[in-house]
């Protein structure tokens, strides 16, 4: 019964590396939706300019 109950704690990861991770996660999230944004107004640019793609 003992052991049972100390199981979890024992398996549980150290807090810091989740929030290394969870940093790491957002900023390619970041780095994602910025860079759909930035193609999506390159390509209404063109669009609305007439610029042949390249």
């Amino acid at each position: 019964m003992d052991t049972k109950a100390r199981k979890p704690a024992r398996r549980s990861r150290p807090r810091g590396t989740h929030r290394i991770a969870k940093i790491a996660l957002d900023s390619v999230v970041v780095v994602l939706v910025s860079h759909t944004l930035a193609t999506i107004v390159v390509m209404a640019a063109e669009r609305l300019l007439h610029i042949p793609a390249p």
